[in-house]
């Protein structure tokens, strides 16, 4: 029998790297390192000059750390090298290092070989050494490298080629505010560093009206090589319908060894070539990057070894044919597919999804099916590729809380992996981290690095004082706690709104499903904002990203722009069995036959003739009568329309704008449906007492409840709650807990709120469920936490009325 590779699932974030790994003999591991490819501990106390005891709270308990780096945090301290690390028990681990370090008291440190964050993370699954082969593996990555290189400015030199005539296009733009009140225009921000215009151009048909002259092609080579760009971008007028002219650029800067060659028609065979051209712009900026980082990890990575990539669209892509426009929201997506996934086994088909994570925090909807977008905006950036439906807000776990003058703000800057939040102990600022640490949400032994209430005490201490000078009135600690709390809760909650306004659905018809590592600690108050009454927690929650990607298919998608009325001659049927055929051809070249291949989604975009905003028409049946097809369509284009705007003008035309065919792999995709806990719990790290009986009356009664348990745990001394522990693993199916409650696992915690029931269903995951207080409490909170909040609500509600009056809107001006 053939013996079975690893899988490794990985997602890496803006402050955590999450791996789930498979073992060959199915059993599974989970891995949560910083993404800057480090792990933390505590130096204790030194036994020799060169060996000392030290604490950590590592996912290994082998040796395979010879040669790896020691960072100490302490400023001006001197790195050392690893000689081994002798792991004696739990409670005594020593590290030898090659040289003798000086201390006076306990020190963290950081620990690193200078990988990236996917190897090192794989290198702690499978307990390889650096001096070591991996074993044979398959992995599958989602990555932030391209959102990062876009948001720190860190792209590719670029040369961009477009029609002569259109040289400032992306200067020029749309003309459009990039914030409905924002008085002050920025000039857009330009990813090229030089531009060449192309004499050729072609009539809207595609028909050629000024060929591309052979010399025309040197004179365009010669400035290439002066320039010596790292990247070219090549998007010229109605290539879309005709790319002649483009390939042939391709095919010529090739030959003089430009590596990186982007073009319009490949990336984005659509109308309109302002966002094709950006869509190349920001493919080419991140091509290299991209490469190298890929290539890095490639190089680490047994030769059999497969690589796959999670693309924003919620699906994977073998690394030989991906582009890297397509990564740049392929952790959320991640989250998003797990998260479906989940709602299908528990049997709720429709959720809103919440991702909290260390910078942001992302929100979609799955109801029955994946809801995608085609118009993606990361930083500055904006571009015309397929991914998941998902609203951003800048408000996660790494987020600064600070005072500008005036009010309390949460975000948008965050503090990152490095330094992080102020209780990891490397100088980073409050944090809404902090802000849940001393509301005693958190349970310190459950962080996988060292945690210090201390620091994150004193970061506040600071913030306090600072409020008082400048406002000459005084706000307790747990006021300013709770106010950063809600502000934060409000933002992700107006996330929501937003993508429920969009899609003409209230909130509360939904379960909120919840992951990500600080997701939990805020579901009941994000749900009781959004009057939600039930909540999903999945187990791997803090890894739901990384289990998404392990889910995913691998597709294709392939595309073509209509621009014909419904009603018209179009033969409908032959077109989408042409798309059918191109995405089967494509899958073909990633090694699958006919057999392994499903044409998975068939979506029509229909529109009024006028309008920009199309909608979009999932195809369900196979229908080979073209007249019972066309009243089919605008039937179910008729009823999304008056669902989402609350009309429909019967007098317009409806025009198809495009066709998308999405073809999948039937079998390649691995099924993990069993929560696979961990028999090493590690519940002696919280000190935990035998299970008792609660003897609080329930809140509202279940069917057959299982008896009701907690456990006597106090929580460290210093934090401001007494609140009952839970570990999850120890929890059985159908178990009823009534908050107030912490459910914590190696990777996520959850904190369950007064009202809610929390109910162990089908592998470990759990539900929770409101009951409404008979008298809702009234708050009185003072000025400088207001008028956040209500700065925040009165801003949510006219972009949302733009966002609407835009989208149903003939008149140009108005969009």
């Amino acid at each position: 029998m053939m013996k079975k590779n690893w899988q490794i699932w990985i997602d890496t974030g803006g402050t955590f790297t999450d791996c789930i790994a498979i073992q060959p003999d199915g059993k599974k591991k989970r891995i949560k390192v910083l993404s800057s490819s480090r792990l933390r501990g505590t130096i204790l106390k030194k036994i020799s000059p060169s060996l000392f005891e030290i604490k950590i709270n590592w996912e290994i308990q082998k040796d395979i750390f010879k040669d790896y780096e020691v960072i100490f945090l302490e400023k001006n301290a001197p790195s050392a090298r690893v000689l081994a690390i002798d792991f004696k028990s739990k409670d005594e681990i020593i590290l030898h290092l090659h040289q003798d370090i000086s201390f006076s008291k306990p020190i963290d440190f950081e620990i690193t070989a200078h990988e990236e964050a996917p190897i090192f993370a794989t290198r702690i699954a499978t307990q390889t050494a650096l001096a070591d082969t991996f074993p044979p593996l398959d992995m599958r990555l989602g990555s932030t490298k391209g959102t990062n290189a876009l948001l720190e400015q860190k792209g590719a030199k670029i040369t961009f080629l477009i029609t002569k005539g259109f040289r400032d296009l992306i200067k020029i733009g749309t003309q459009q505010r990039p914030h409905l009140f924002q008085l002050n225009i920025p000039n857009p921000k330009i990813l090229y560093q030089n531009i060449i215009e192309v004499n050729e151009r072609l009539n809207a048909h595609g028909k050629v009206i000024q060929p591309l002259s052979k010399n025309e092609i040197k004179r365009i080579i010669s400035i290439c090589k002066k320039q010596k760009p790292e990247s070219v971008a090549i998007a010229l007028l109605h290539a879309y319908k005709n790319p002649k002219h483009e390939i042939a650029l391709k095919k010529a800067l090739q030959k003089i060894g430009i590596s990186f060659i982007s073009c319009s028609e490949e990336l984005s065979p659509a109308i309109h070539i302002l966002p094709r051209a950006k869509t190349t712009l920001v493919n080419a900026y991140l091509a290299p990057i991209i490469h190298n980082y890929l290539e890095k990890i490639k190089s680490k990575l047994p030769a059999s070894a497969s690589l796959k990539i999670m693309t924003s669209a919620g699906g994977l892509i073998h690394a030989d044919f991906f582009h890297p426009k397509d990564s740049l929201l392929s952790g959320p997506a991640g989250g998003v597919v797990g998260a479906a996934k989940i709602a299908k086994v528990l049997h709720h088909p429709k959720i809103l999804t919440l991702d909290m994570g260390g910078t942001s925090t992302d929100t979609a909807r799955f109801d029955g099916a994946l809801d995608y977008q085609y118009l993606t905006k990361v930083a500055d950036a904006e571009l015309m590729s397929p991914s998941l439906a998902i609203q951003t807000v800048a408000a996660g776990g790494g987020s600064i809380c600070f005072f500008d003058g005036k009010k309390l703000t949460v975000g948008p800057e965050s503090a990152g992996a490095s330094p992080g939040p102020a209780c990891y102990g490397a100088g980073g600022p409050l944090t809404i981290t902090d802000v849940n640490l001393l509301l005693g949400k958190i349970e310190v032994s459950s962080f996988g690095i060292p945690v210090s209430l201390e620091k994150a005490q004193n970061a506040l201490d600071i913030l306090q004082k600072n409020i008082s000078k400048k406002t000459k009135t005084s706000y307790a600690k747990k006021e300013l706690l709770e106010g950063f709390e809600k502000i934060a809760n409000e933002k992700m909650a107006e996330a929501i709104r937003k993508i429920s306004v969009s899609k003409g659905f209230a909130p509360s018809d939904y379960a909120l499903l919840v992951f990500g590592g600080a997701g939990g600690l805020h579901a009941c108050k994000i749900a009781e904002l959004l009057n939600i009454k039930k909540i999903i927690l999945p187990y791997d929650g803090g890894l739901l990203s990384a289990y998404g990607i392990g889910n995913a298919q691998i597709e294709r998608w392939v595309q073509q722009q209509v621009l014909k009325k419904l009603s018209g001659k179009i033969d409908l049927i032959q077109i989408i069995q042409n798309l059918k055929n191109q995405a089967v051809q494509k899958m073909q070249q990633q090694g699958f036959s006919k057999k392994e291949i499903e044409i998975k989604t068939v979506l029509i975009y229909l529109r009024l003739v006028g309008q920009s905003s199309s909608l979009e028409i999932f195809l369900d049946k196979k229908t080979t009568n073209r007249e019972r097809l066309t009243k089919e369509l605008k039937t179910s284009f008729e009823k999304k329309y008056k669902a989402l705007f609350g009309h429909f003008p019967k007098k317009n035309t409806i025009e198809i704008e495009s066709i998308k065919v999405i073809a999948a792999n039937k079998i390649d995709s691995p099924t993990d449906s069993s929560t696979d806990l961990p028999t090493d719990s590690s519940t002696d790290l919280l000190n935990l007492q035998d299970l008792v009986n609660l003897k609080s009356p329930p809140t509202k009664k279940l069917a057959n409840p299982a008896p009701e348990h907690f456990l006597k745990t106090k929580l460290a001394k210093k934090t401001v709650t007494n609140t009952p522990v839970f570990f999850w693993e120890k929890l059985k199916q159908g178990t009823t807990i009534y908050g107030k409650a912490i459910l914590l696992n190696r990777t996520s915690t959850v904190f369950v709120e007064p009202h809610w029931t929390l109910r162990v269903t089908t592998d470990q995951n759990v539900i929770l469920d409101f009951s409404p207080p008979k008298k809702a409490k009234k708050e009185k909170l003072k000025a400088a936490i207001e008028l956040e909040l209500f700065t925040n609500r009165f801003t949510a509600i006219t972009e949302e009325m733009g966002a609407q009056l835009q989208r149903t809107a003939f008149s140009v001006n108005i969009k």
